[in-house]
């Protein structure tokens, strides 16, 4: 059985790896999984989360840039949510699910 060259999917890996970069943190995971029961403000995840509001800036930055994490504008504040819409969403939601019974 032959398989395509890799060439034919350069694309996918590339997502592949910044998914993985993005991922490689615990306190990102953390956050999707906190996201992941539903959308929340800045100050509601600074409750959650034992990192400066700048580190939990900076995480989520990572988790958009990914489109992990997307955001909309509500009377001034930014709302943060799970971004259900990416293609690996099937596979990273069964994978925080596999982390959320550790």
């Amino acid at each position: 059985m032959s398989y395509p060259s890799i060439a034919c999917y350069p694309e996918r890996f590339l997502e592949v790896g910044k998914l993985s970069n993005t991922l490689r943190s615990p306190a990102r995971i953390q956050i999707l999984k906190d996201l992941k029961a539903g959308p929340k403000s800045l100050a509601q995840m600074m409750v959650n989360h034992e990192v400066s509001r700048a580190a939990l800036c900076q995480h989520l930055k990572f988790l958009i840039e990914a489109d992990l994490v997307s955001f909309v504008d509500h009377n001034g504040a930014a709302i943060y949510s799970f971004n259900k819409r990416n293609a690996p969403f099937w596979y990273l939601h069964a994978l925080i699910d596999a982390w959320q019974k550790d």
